[in-house]
Formats: structure tokens, sequence, C-alpha cells
């Protein structure tokens, strides 16, 4: 079991990787800027918007929509979110949380204004 989520975290962090790599290089080329430095941005950049996420996602709160309705037209009927709803949550925002902060070790080792040794 560990195994199989090992492998999934490390393959969406693979993903994740070489999204923000090419697009930061993509970025970079067109803009004119030093690719290192843009790397390393957009790294820190993305890693902050995931902590952000997990922020947001970890305080939702205990109530839940109930049916189909629209959330800005009609009415809304609330329910109480089920523990399993609860567990999701913690684990959604852990994940976006560890990625995050992964992200941003990797900006940081990449940037070349900062030394970590």
């Amino acid at each position: 079991m560990w195994l199989a989520a090992a492998r999934r975290f490390f393959t969406l962090l693979g993903a994740i990787v070489a999204a923000i790599f090419l697009c930061a290089v993509s970025i970079g080329l067109i803009l004119g800027t030093s690719l290192n430095r843009s790397i390393a941005v957009a790294f820190e950049a993305f890693g902050c918007l995931l902590l952000l996420f997990a922020f947001f996602v970890g305080n939702r709160g205990p109530a839940r929509t109930k049916g189909d309705a629209h959330p800005f037209i009609g009415p809304r009927f609330l329910r109480w979110a089920t523990p399993e709803e609860h567990q999701s949550t913690i684990a959604e925002s852990a994940i976006f949380l560890v990625l995050g902060i992964i992200l941003i070790l990797i900006g940081l080792a990449i940037d070349s204004r900062y030394r970590l040794v």
C-alpha cells in the first residue's frame, strides 16, 4: 500500500515538475530573461500557489451542499460532512502542502542567487 502511494505521489510530482519546467523555459525564452531565474521563480510561485490551496482546502467548514442546486441561484440546502469527507479534506490539504514545500525547495535549489550549503 505504501509503495503504491509513493509511486503515485512521485508520478504526480514528476508530472508537475516537468510541466512547470516546460512552461518556465518557454516563458523565459519569450520574455528574454535568464532561464535559471525564470525556472526558479516559476517553481517558487507555483509552490506558493499550492500552499495557498492547502490553506483554503484545509479550512473548509463542516457543512456541505445537498443536492445539485446552483450555488448562486435558488435555494441552498446544507448537510454535515461525513467522516470520510473530513479525512479527504485533510488528505488533500496535506498533499497540496507537501507538494508546495517541495516545489519551493526545488526553486531555491535552482536559484543561483542563494547558496544552500
